[in-house]
């Protein structure tokens, strides 16, 4: 591989991130995960089409606006003819590494199984493009009874062919089965975000990915109008998950995805998952609906325009354009109604039913609030709701109705604050990440005609993630199980935290705050009840 340095000279006010050479690039949004960035670039340039997806690592300095930090990021460029070229700013704050290359395991991203990946120092990430050691392509064998990927991949295919796979396609697929160590190093690597929801929600629903959504909807307007019919699922909350997840085709992953599965049904973190997962990527080969050189995805082996895995790809794909196949990587028609059919028959959307409504609590609120009913586990009436003072975000009353609904407060009772309905139980089964479903709710919302969403008069406070895993394990100190320790407040750690809340005398909104924590380091602890 051959590389060139160039510089990177900074972040201009126009949202470019200037390199040398007459180089810049258009920063479309960047998500910050504690002291990471994570950016999304995209410019047209004679060469070709230069974008980035990628994580800036370095921590910004107090006062200093997003997109103004430094550290690296990989811009890959795709050049007439198919060949690509990487650019590299190493963590040196202005060197800048140009290295040629046809195709890298470390392109692509995911976000359903790992909402993020982890980011590497620069020399950790020369040596995974240019290849792991070989000692590191047996990671698997322990849990497969020693055997060697080749004898597994021998059974795996027998698998295929007992559930209906064509000798054919297998023959087909064959030269994509091989096993890439990068792609397991990246499966254990990945993160997930720490980012607090105003600001997650602030860029991935930012006001431009919701007008390209009202865009689809009119450019798309047939293939939308019959999957409502159909389906049920309004237009708005199948165009969200489209924006969310590939920004509407246009980040879709560059791995090919049949390596990436076998890679993974080898390895033994998740093995039983992905050999189903290859299988059903297999019987979409048979089908007819792609061919194996143009499954190319996400490193987690997801597919398409909306990242259907495998398995969801082939039980709920549909054919809304008439040509015979099924084809979520080119073809909007299929991608809205395959979606609309994902959601509706396999999350179980309730027709003509709403998602995600932002609401008030009320200032005046008694102190008896019963904050502690703000759960997704909890639902009551709407008219039950208006009773303790919750109204629509704008003061006007909630409706007397018999409507089940959720108190959701993604940020504990001084941030924003929703009623989430049956229906957005589909948004958390399609991605579990409590801040992502909220999001793509909101999102959905906002595509629909929502107003943004009010914002805290003052920050919030968010225990660092040092601290937030300090009191997780003090959590599990006291008898809970918050799943597993990572510094991450998932369903489990909030349910938790809610109790010790009750148990302190605290205001039981399920956010971690730095008095919950001083109360759990002052004492001895005893076990949950």
């Amino acid at each position: 591989m051959e590389c060139r340095t160039w510089k990177a000279i900074g972040v201009n006010d126009d949202r470019q991130l200037i390199i040398g050479e007459g180089i810049h690039f258009h920063i479309r949004d960047e998500l910050w995960d504690g002291d990471a960035m994570r950016v999304r670039m995209d410019r047209y340039h004679p060469v070709g089409r230069m974008f980035a997806d990628r994580y800036l690592p370095d921590r910004r300095p107090t006062g200093v606006p997003a997109g103004r930090g430094n550290g690296w990021s990989r811009l890959r460029v795709l050049l007439p003819g198919g060949s690509d070229q990487w650019i590299m700013t190493l963590s040196g704050r202005d060197a800048t590494t140009s290295c040629s290359s046809t195709h890298s395991s470390l392109t692509g991203h995911h976000m359903r199984l790992s909402s993020t990946m982890r980011y590497f120092p620069a020399a950790l990430l020369l040596a995974l493009l240019c290849g792991a050691p070989p000692a590191a392509a047996q990671s698997g064998a322990s849990c497969h009874g020693g055997m060697s990927f080749e004898r597994f991949l021998a059974g795996l295919k027998q698998q295929a062919i007992e559930a209906g796979v064509s000798q054919s396609a297998l023959a087909e697929a064959s030269p994509y089965l091989v096993y890439d160590q990068g792609i397991v190093n990246r499966d254990r690597g990945q993160r997930v975000f720490g980012q607090i929801f105003t600001e997650f929600a602030g860029r991935m629903a930012a006001s431009y990915r919701m007008q390209q959504g009202q865009a689809k909807i009119k450019t798309y307007a047939a293939a939308f109008a019959r999957a409502e019919k159909e389906y049920g699922v309004p237009p708005a909350v199948i165009a969200a998950f489209w924006g969310l997840e590939s920004d509407f085709g246009a980040n879709m992953g560059n791995l090919p995805t049949l390596r990436s599965l076998v890679s993974l049904a080898y390895d033994c973190r998740r093995s039983q998952m992905f050999q189903d997962e290859t299988i059903a990527a297999l019987k979409i080969i048979d089908r007819g609906d792609l061919d194996p050189a143009e499954m190319i995805g996400s490193w987690a082996g997801e597919l398409g325009q909306t990242q259907f895995l495998p398995t969801h790809y082939f039980t709920y794909a549909v054919d809304y354009d008439g040509d015979g196949r099924r084809n979520l990587l080119r073809s909007p028609a299929d991608v809205i109604g395959s979606t609309a059919n994902y959601i509706a028959t396999g999350l179980k959307w309730r027709r003509g039913e709403p998602w995600l409504q932002e609401v008030r609590v009320s200032q005046n609120v008694p102190s008896s609030f019963p904050w502690d009913q703000a759960d997704l586990t909890i639902q009551l009436p709407r008219s039950k709701w208006s009773q303790f003072g919750v109204t629509f975000a704008d003061g006007r009353p909630l409706p007397n109705d018999d409507l089940p609904a959720s108190l959701l407060l993604p940020m504990g009772r001084l941030g924003p604050a929703f009623l989430a309905y049956p229906n957005f139980a589909a948004y958390t089964e399609w991605n579990n990440s409590l801040i992502y479903s909220t999001t793509a709710g909101y999102l959905a919302a906002r595509v629909a005609g929502a107003p943004p969403m009010r914002r805290p008069v003052t920050p919030i406070p968010q225990l660092p993630f040092n601290e937030l895993r300090e009191l997780q394990q003090l959590l599990v100190r006291a008898g809970f199980n918050v799943g597993k320790v990572d510094g991450v407040m998932g369903q489990q750690s909030r349910t938790a935290v809610k109790a010790m809340q009750i148990k302190y005398g605290l205001p039981a909104d399920s956010w971690p705050t730095a008095e919950l924590l001083a109360r759990m380091r002052g004492g001895p602890l005893r076990a949950a009840q």
